[in-house]
This record gives structure tokens, C-alpha cells and sequence, in this order.
């Protein structure tokens, strides 16, 4: 990919840069350029054509520009974005991967964003949560290590009873090497196995996040922040199983109306996001309700993920989504003056089921899908496997084999359509 290439100039002389705009970030491209600007395709780093193409059909990809960035040469990057015929009126990060360089390049160009000297704290786990404990508020214990020694002496403070031990990278996403360990063999294997490989995210484990395990609901709290001032745009309950030995696998995501949030889960929530210097971006918290109250997980600055397959959703039940706030923010005051600081009750409901294939190999066949697609509150598949592609045994995110969109007036519909699906599921994929 070069470094910079250029498409024939727009009349409109203001253009937004998102950074790293896959996944999720491609939405974000493409309500930005639905609102008449030109986009500028910005990657924080050589990034794979499997994350470059890892969005959703119909969605706008007429770049103004792409530029790519390369480490340690921040200024170059900014001369190649000045160089170009427009001038940059906001900057937003599209992923996980981009947060630290769209703070940085906010910094260098007088633009709103989020204090650079807090990116650390944003993008690590353990700087997170120390961060956040610093605050004054609730988070897990946890102890960065990078020796079987260290993790030692942590069990030894933690003294687990049972024991369960949560051990992950410290900058990961999609729940990617997040392992349950109940006992000190599995926990050692696990270190071992993560220590030193590169993730999904082609970032070097150099060192390993130990936790306490935190029991209760797992919450989304999706927001937009604009000058410090906090909307929460949507909150969301994960259904994470056990599957085959993996603890952290998706299964699907439910909006919580407000009348069924748990105590104290929003407030919580404004507090990790102050205590994060989070001010002028979205954010995506994940947030386990325990038996004595919330607990953080992790926070990104960034929008939720999951290739924007939220959005309908979130439309359906609350009149608006996270990632057209977010534009809002940086284009539209009216816009986003309208926008109330917490949601409402659900106008509809819908439910995102995300496939767990229980097996891997080469793809003969998919059944039941004329069946799904018959389902009262069927909307859409997506990023189905198709017919001679491969598929894994589905442990996170990236191994995830497509899903369903269910989106009905009618609560009970929707949920006993998404039983139908997951007796489906357990003969859907042949190999």
C-alpha cells in the first residue's frame, strides 16, 4: 500500500480523517461521507487485507485520500496530511488500533480529542485499571507480568477461593487470549502460550495481564463525549458462554432498556471515562455487574465494534446509534444538542446472536438458512461462511462465523426466534 494516494478533489474545502477506519470505523466513513465531507482513509500502520476489507456490504469507501502512517514518524504523517487540497476539521479514530495516533495528531493539529498523555491508559489494561483505582473507584485486582514469579507472588496477595484467575493480553481486543484459568496448571500453560506471541492485532505480548475473576453480568456502555460533556447512547448486556473449554465466547448482545439498569452501573460509567480523560471521542465500556457493584472490565475510546452490526439495533430501540452520534459531535452542534445524555425505554426491541460453530474445516455446506430467513424478526445475515471457505471452532471474536440481526415490535418474538436459531446452529455448518 503506498504511503498517500489521492482521489480528485471535492468541493467542500473541510475534510475528516478517521483513522483505521475497519470494522466499526468503516461506518464511521461512511456517515461521515453522507454528510457531504470528504473522508480521508488514515492507517496507523501496514494494516492486513483482512481488517481493511472487515466491514459490512453497502457502506460508502469513496476515500478523498489514504495515507498510511509509519511508527516513529509522526511528522511525516502530518506534512502528507497537510499536503493535501483540504483542511482537516476533525480527526477520529475508527478501531482500537488508531486511539493513540488519532490523540496524538488531534494534539499537533489544535483539534478536539483526548489528552495524549492518557493514551497509554486508554489502550493498556493494566494502566487502565491502576488508572482508574487511582480515581477513587472500583477496579479489578491485577498484576502485569512477564515471569512465572511475579504471577506467583500475585496468587499468593489474591489467595482465589475457588480458584479462577482471569489471564489476557494487555492490549488485545474480541476477547482474544482471555482465558478463565481454575486452576495453576491451566494458568501456567495459558502464560506461557500468550507470553511473547504476537495477537490478533499484530501487537507483541511482551508481558501478560493477571486478574481477578469478576462474577456477574457483563455490560456495554457505549458513549459519546464531546468537551467532557458524557452521553451514554446505548447500553447493552453480552451473553458470553462457555464453549468448549473457552469462557468469553459471544453468543449474542440484548439492549437494556433504562428501566433495568442495575444501580449505580451509569454513574459508574461517567467516572471510568473521567478518570480516563476521555472527553472529546466515543467509548465502548464493558462493565461486570458483581454481587457488590459494578467493576470495569476495560473501556476503549472508540467506537463499539462487531462491523457496526449494532447499528440497526440500536436504531430500532432508540431512534438513533453510536456511531451517528459520534459524527454528530464533530459536524452537527444542533444535532448533537438533540441527542438526550442518557437513553430512554426501548421504542422496539432487537437482538444480535452471534454463530458458535462447533466445528472446523473446509465448508460443504450451510443449512437452515431459508428457515432463519422466515423468522418474524429476521433482518439480515452477516459474514456467513460460504461454500468451500474455511471456518474454526468459534473461541472469540475472530473466530466467529457470521450472525443474525432479529429486530421485532414484539419482545417475545424476538426471543423465542433466537432459541429457534441456536437449535439451528447445532447442525447449520457441515465440513
Amino acid at each position: 500500500m503506498s504511503s498517500a494516494s489521492v482521489a480528485p478533489i471535492s468541493d467542500c474545502p473541510c475534510a475528516v480523517v478517521v483513522v483505521d477506519p475497519i470494522s466499526t470505523g468503516a461506518n464511521v466513513g461512511h456517515d461521515v461521507l453522507q454528510m457531504g465531507y470528504p473522508c480521508i482513509r488514515l492507517f496507523s500502520r501496514e494494516v492486513p487485507t483482512s481488517l481493511i476489507t472487515m466491514f459490512l456490504p453497502g457502506l460508502r469507501t469513496d476515500y478523498c485520500a489514504t495515507v498510511t502512517h509509519e511508527e516513529g514518524k509522526i511528522e511525516a504523517t502530518l506534512d502528507r496530511l497537510k499536503a493535501l487540497p483540504y483542511k482537516i476539521c476533525s480527526i477520529i479514530s475508527g478501531s482500537e488500533l488508531g486511539v493513540e495516533l488519532t490523540d496524538r495528531l488531534c494534539r499537533e493539529l489544535c483539534l478536539p480529542g483526548n489528552c495524549p498523555s492518557y493514551s497509554d491508559a486508554r489502550r493498556d489494561k493494566f494502566i487502565m485499571g491502576e488508572t482508574v483505582r487511582a480515581f477513587g473507584i472500583r477496579a479489578a485486582k491485577q498484576a502485569a507480568v512477564s515471569e512465572w514469579s511475579e504471577v506467583d507472588a500475585f496468587l499468593k496477595d489474591l489467595k482465589p477461593n475457588p480458584f479462577k484467575v482471569v489471564i489476557k493480553p494487555v492490549r488485545s481486543a474480541g476477547s482474544d487470549c482471555v482465558y478463565l484459568c481454575e486452576n495453576e496448571e491451566e494458568l501456567k500453560q495459558h502464560f506461557n502460550e500468550i507470553l511473547g506471541t504476537s495477537n490478533q492485532l499484530g501487537l507483541l505480548n511482551n508481558n501478560v495481564l493477571v486478574q481477578e475473576y469478576l462474577q456477574g453480568t457483563e455490560y456495554v456502555v457505549d458513549a459519546v463525549s464531546k468537551q467532557g460533556e458524557h452521553k451514554i447512547v446505548a447500553v447493552w448486556a453480552y451473553d458470553k458462554r462457555c464453549h468448549d473449554g473457552f469462557h468469553f465466547v459471544y453468543y449474542g448482545m440484548r439492549p437494556v432498556p433504562a428501566s433495568k439498569y442495575p444501580p449505580k452501573l451509569i454513574e459508574y460509567a461517567f467516572q471510568v471515562l473521567d478518570a480516563l480523560k476521555i472527553k472529546d471521542s466515543a467509548s465502548h465500556a464493558e462493565i461486570i455487574f458483581t454481587p457488590t457493584g459494578p467493576c470495569l472490565v476495560e473501556v476503549g475510546a472508540r467506537p463499539h465494534g462487531g462491523e457496526g452490526t449494532f447499528i440497526p439495533i440500536a436504531q430500532a430501540c432508540w431512534g438513533y446509534d453510536q456511531v451517528q452520534v459520534m459524527v454528530k459531535s464533530k459536524l452537527d452542534e444542533e444535532g448533537w444538542k438533540s441527542i438526550p445524555n442518557i437513553p430512554g425505554e426501548l421504542k422496539g426491541y432487537g437482538l444480535r446472536v452471534d454463530f458458535v460453530s462447533p466445528v472446523s474445516g473446509v465448508v460443504k455446506e450451510v443449512k437452515h438458512v431459508k428457515e432463519i430467513e422466515a423468522l418474524p424478526s429476521f433482518v439480515a445475515f452477516d459474514c456467513l461462511p460460504e461454500v468451500g471457505g474455511v471456518i474454526q471452532k468459534t473461541v472469540n471474536c475472530f473466530t466467529a462465523c457470521g450472525g443474525v440481526t432479529l429486530i421485532h415490535k414484539n419482545h417475545e418474538q424476538v426471543e423465542k426466534d433466537f432459541l429457534a436459531i441456536r437449535e439451528y446452529e447445532k447442525s447449520m455448518f457441515v465440513v
